[in-house]
C-alpha cells in the first residue's frame, strides 16, 4: 500500500509541474511544445500505468486476464519510453540541433522496434510469461528492456562527457546526478522487483529539472526566446574559468531604428524574432545570444581565419536576403566585432570591453564592417 500512495504523491507533483509548466508557457505566448513538457507527460503515462497495475496486484481492481497482460506490458514498456524522452530532453541540450536529431531519431526507431517485438509477444509468448491473471511472472524479456533503459543513459553519458567543457558545472552536475540515480533505480527495479526507488528518484529528479528550467526561463529573452545578456554573461564566465580557445562574435544591426521608423516596431520585432531564428539555425556551432535591442553576439569555439570568413559570409548573407513580412521585404547591414580567447588577463570585463571597444572602432572607420581585435585591431 506504501508503493500505491507513494506513487498517489509523485502523480500529483508531476501533474502539478505539468499544468504549472503549460500555463506558464501560454502566458508568455511560447506554445512550442519543448522538452519538459515531452518528458512529464511521459513520466505521468507511466505512473498511471503503475498506479493501475499495483492497484490490481492489491485486488483493489478486477480485470480480464487479457486486460490485465495489456496493462501489465503498458507499465513496463512506459519505463524505457519516459527515459529516452528524459535523455533526449538532455543530448538536444548538449548537441547541436543535426547532430541530435540524428542520435533521437535512431533511438526512437530501437525504442519502436522494442514496442513492436513486445506486444507481438503478447501472442508469442517467448519473452514474457504471464500468470493465468494476467501478471509477468517469468521470461527474460523485462531484463532486456531495462538494458534498453541502461543503453539510452550510457549514451547520454557519453555525450555529457563529450561536452563536459562546453556546459555551466551545475547543469552537468544535475545531468550526471540525474542519469546515476536511474541507473541505480533499475538495478534496484531488478533486484528488488519493487519499483519504489525508480518512482521516487525519478520525481524528485524531475521537480529538480523543473526548477533548473525556471532558472533557465530567467535568461531567456522574452522577444527572440534566446539567452539573453545576464546568459552571456554567466557563459563567458564558464569560458573564462575554463581557459577555452573561443572565437566571440558581436552584431550590430546597423541603423535599427530606420527600420522602426519605416516599418513599424511591430514589424521590426518580428524581424528581430526571424533574425534570432535564423542565426541559431545557420550556425548551430555556438549559442546565440541577444544583448539588447539590436545587438547580439555568438559564442563559437575557436575558428580559423577561414572558418571566420565563412561565418561572417552567412551572417551577411542572413542580413541581405532578410525576411519577408506581411508582404514586405525587410533587410539589413550588420557589424560585426570579433574578439578570440583567451585574452591578456582573460577577464569576462576584458572580453566585454574589447568586444565593445571594436564596435565602436567600426562605427567609427565607417568603411569598415568587420574587424577582429587582437590587440591591433586588425580588420578582416
Amino acid at each position: 500500500m506504501e508503493l500505491i500512495v507513494a506513487e498517489f504523491v509523485s502523480f500529483f507533483i508531476v501533474a502539478g509541474i505539468l499544468v504549472e509548466h503549460l500555463r506558464s508557457k501560454k502566458a508568455s505566448y511560447h506554445l512550442k511544445k519543448d522538452a519538459i513538457t515531452s518528458v512529464a507527460l511521459s513520466y505521468v503515462f507511466y505512473l498511471l500505468t503503475s498506479i493501475i497495475t499495483h492497484l490490481f496486484i492489491r485486488g483493489y481492481l478486477s480485470l480480464e486476464p487479457w486486460i490485465a497482460q495489456f496493462l501489465t506490458m503498458l507499465h513496463i514498456l512506459a519505463i524505457p519510453t519516459y527515459i529516452l524522452f528524459w535523455m533526449h530532453a538532455i543530448e538536444r541540450r548538449l548537441l547541436p540541433p543535426k547532430p541530435a536529431r540524428t542520435l533521437g531519431q535512431v533511438q526512437f526507431i530501437a525504442l519502436g522496434l522494442v514496442l513492436l517485438i513486445s506486444f507481438s509477444d503478447l501472442a508469442l509468448r517467448k519473452l514474457f510469461v504471464f500468470s493465468p491473471i494476467g501478471l509477468i511472472v517469468d521470461g527474460r524479456g523485462v531484463l532486456y528492456i531495462l538494458f534498453l533503459c541502461a543503453l539510452f543513459i550510457f549514451v547520454q553519458m557519453y555525450v555529457l562527457v563529450l561536452r563536459w567543457r562546453r556546459i555551466p558545472g551545475y547543469v552537468r552536475n544535475l545531468f550526471l546526478f540525474s542519469s546515476f540515480f536511474l541507473l541505480l533505480s533499475l538495478v534496484f527495479f531488478q533486484w528488488f522487483k519493487q519499483p519504489y526507488l525508480l518512482g521516487l528518484s525519478s520525481t524528485f529528479m524531475l521537480l529538480l529539472s523543473y526548477l533548473v528550467w525556471q532558472r533557465r526561463e530567467l535568461t531567456l529573452d522574452l522577444l527572440t526566446r534566446i539567452p539573453n545578456y545576464t546568459a552571456y554573461l554567466e557563459h563567458l564566465k564558464h569560458v573564462v574559468r575554463t581557459a577555452q580557445e573561443t572565437t566571440i562574435l558581436m552584431l550590430d544591426i546597423e541603423n535599427f531604428r530606420l527600420i522602426n521608423d519605416r516599418y513599424g516596431n511591430a514589424h521590426g520585432d518580428v524581424f528581430l524574432q526571424r533574425f534570432a531564428t535564423k542565426l541559431e539555425t545557420s550556425i548551430p556551432s555556438g549559442p546565440v545570444f541577444r544583448l539588447f535591442g539590436n545587438r547580439f553576439a555568438i559564442i563559437l569555439p575557436h575558428q580559423s581565419h577561414n572558418g571566420i570568413v565563412r561565418i561572417v559570409k552567412d551572417i551577411r548573407s542572413i542580413a541581405n536576403e532578410g525576411f519577408l513580412i506581411e508582404e514586405m521585404h525587410i533587410s539589413c547591414h550588420v557589424n560585426i566585432a570579433i574578439v578570440e580567447t583567451p585574452l591578456k588577463t582573460n577577464t569576462v570585463e576584458e572580453i566585454v570591453e574589447s568586444l565593445d571597444y571594436t564596435m565602436a572602432e567600426i562605427k567609427e572607420r565607417r568603411r569598415l564592417s568587420v574587424i577582429i581585435f587582437n590587440q591591433k585591431l586588425v580588420p578582416l
